[in-house]
């Protein structure tokens, strides 16, 4: 899918936690860095954390696809 929604400025979004003096930064490109990542949140609680995830702008679950095929069906009908 493709469209504005994908226009994300390219910024490290994982060291605004260092910019703002509180909370914690992860750079998540692949799963093991994801896995890594989410066991790092749940230990941290004293404050925010914020992952950055990169992704194939072409992968998409499942779960996405019976959405948009759904909203797309819904469009052509009459209310």
């Amino acid at each position: 899918m493709t469209g504005p929604f994908n226009d994300v400025l390219n910024w490290k979004y994982y060291l605004l936690p260092e910019v703002l003096g509180k909370g914690r930064g992860f750079l998540v490109e692949t799963e093991a860095q994801l896995d890594a990542a989410l066991d790092a949140t749940a230990k941290h609680t004293e404050s925010f954390c914020l992952l950055d995830v990169h992704l194939d702008p072409m992968d998409k679950s499942a779960a996405l696809g019976r959405s948009r095929r759904a909203a797309g069906g819904a469009a052509g009908r009459k209310h």
